[in-house]
């Protein structure tokens, strides 16, 4: 009775709060037809209602449904330590929760258009948000906006956010390092940007790409950074010099295993490659269609994701 009790507030939790006293008509008439909580309590449903809604027998996989922002919701991140969970909206405001009761943990605003990105550095203490052409950087315990990152490499004076060529300036992809001190920026026209997430001080600029920069990543030593592109290239670069030391042509995607050995690498022709990272020695080759690669948290496993499958292949035989 607790738990059904449990998933009828978490589920009906913002119906509750707007309307504490019509849970009868506004909640209950929603709960499963096999819920203990509407068993009970049946015969509370006012007889006005004449007829109550087709409802599930029993509850989904669904725990709860949180409601509040006023736009569609773009994305969603979770604290490292899953207490928290993050909402970026075209509404122009990221919201905190409490992950397990859904109560609201605090509101940031401060954005000029919708959000669509959002990331957690690793120790959970900052919070990067980023809307076209700006990411903004949140202190969690606080709330507070530290720093707003943009992409003023190639700006001019006359430049303009009416300039179509400004959407060459829109932020794709954003990763931190594990220490959680630098934060690297990837954007449409292919280049890259790297930050000192504490000083909120640009350190880097690595131009190289041809096209969008997909996805960039440092490895778990931050001694090595990753990115692949829309022109079919991972490149790999000394974060702290810019130099490119290697650029692997013909490949779509990238992990780096937990561990930081192993490099991943998915390319053209089918394949998924693994080296060991520092020796640069290719440990295997495994032949599988795909469009995505990442490994499991414990390094043992490499998923592979293809237009209709998600295949697991064991990692951990390769492991150095």
């Amino acid at each position: 009775m607790l738990y059904d009790a449990k998933r009828f507030i978490f589920n009906c939790r913002s119906i509750i709060d707007s309307a504490p006293l019509q849970i009868y008509y506004s909640a209950l008439i929603f709960a499963p037809n096999m819920s203990i909580i509407r068993e009970l309590f049946l015969d509370q449903i006012p007889t006005w209602i004449c007829k109550l809604p087709q409802i599930q027998e029993g509850w989904t996989g669904s725990l709860q449904v949180i409601d509040g922002h006023s736009e569609k919701v773009f994305a969603v991140a979770f604290s490292p330590d899953g207490q928290i969970l993050a909402t970026a909206s075209a509404d122009q405001t990221v919201k905190l929760w409490d992950a397990m009761t859904g109560a609201s943990r605090g509101l940031l605003e401060g954005h000029e258009n919708g959000v669509w990105g959002l990331l957690f550095s690793p120790d959970g203490h900052l919070l990067a948000s980023n809307c076209d052409f700006a990411i903004m950087l949140w202190d969690i315990p606080t709330g507070v906006l530290r720093y707003t990152f943009e992409n003023t490499s190639n700006s001019s004076p006359e430049s303009s956010r009416d300039n179509t060529l400004d959407r060459f300036e829109l932020v794709v992809s954003l990763a931190f390092s594990s220490n959680s001190q630098y934060l690297v920026c990837g954007y449409h026209d292919g280049k890259i940007l790297v930050w000192d997430a504490k000083r909120g001080t640009q350190c880097i600029v690595l131009q190289g790409h041809l096209d969008s920069c997909r996805k960039a990543a440092f490895s778990r030593d931050g001694r090595v950074l990753a990115s692949t592109s829309r022109d079919n290239t991972v490149r790999l670069w000394d974060p702290t010099t810019g130099a490119i030391r290697n650029i692997l042509e013909g490949h779509t995607d990238f992990a780096f295993s937990p561990d930081g050995q192993l490099l991943a690498l998915l390319s053209k022709d089918t394949k998924v490659r693994l080296w060991q990272l520092m020796a640069g020695v290719l440990r295997i080759s495994i032949q599988v269609s795909a469009s995505s690669i990442t490994f499991t948290p414990n390094g043992h496993l490499l998923a592979t994701v293809s237009p209709r499958t998600i295949k697991q292949k064991l990692a951990s035989k390769i492991k150095i």
